[in-house]
């Protein structure tokens, strides 16, 4: 009979008339979902009248869930950046950030490939499939015109050529002016 009762409420789940209603077919003890309304000898079922079956048996825990805070060593983060501005003066800056969306549990050690660049151990990767060794922050570049140099800082901008557990601020100087000076790219940072 549970089985029947299962069947029926799924069933009635499916039925799209929201109107549709569980019949009860005399002492057969047969159920029928119907669209409008009992017919005959049938009898309408409150759903709540079926009642609960037992309790199921516990289910396998599930895998994990996403990652939050700390990022796991060995896991890759990737993402674009890009500058482009026109300077007035020698060396105008402009400036922008990496952020990681997680923290990492070390800082870690950014590296610039400059355009073309060919993979190596610390940045395996390309402007178009990002990689980084772990403990390493890669930052590619795909284009880059009219610059002097192009830094990463820490957040809090102190500390030049390095970067923070959760992400690094690049600069950009302009090296002719006036004239526009741009960079962008990828990067790909690996959790120690």
């Amino acid at each position: 009979m549970r089985t029947v009762v299962l069947l029926v409420l799924l069933a009635w789940a499916w039925v799209p008339n929201a109107e549709a209603i569980l019949c009860a077919h005399g002492k057969k003890k047969i159920v029928r979902i119907r669209a409008s309304g009992c017919v005959g000898n049938e009898t309408p079922v409150p759903a709540e009248d079926l009642g609960q079956g037992p309790q199921g048996e516990p289910g396998e825990t599930g895998p994990a869930g996403p990652i939050t805070g700390t990022l796991p060593s060995g896991v890759t983060l990737r993402g674009t950046f890009g500058m482009d501005f026109a300077a007035s003066t020698v060396s105008d800056i402009a400036e922008t950030s990496i952020s990681f969306g997680f923290t990492l549990t070390s800082a870690p050690e950014p590296v610039i490939r400059p355009v073309n660049a060919t993979p190596n151990d610390d940045c395996p990767g390309t402007v178009t499939t990002p990689e980084a060794a772990p403990g390493k922050l890669c930052i590619y570049e795909a284009t880059a015109s009219n610059v002097e140099s192009f830094t990463p800082f820490t957040g809090d901008e102190n500390t030049e050529n390095a970067a923070s557990p959760f992400g690094a601020l690049l600069f950009l100087n302009a090296m002719n002016v006036p004239g526009r000076a741009f960079v962008d790219g990828t990067w790909a940072v690996t959790a120690p």
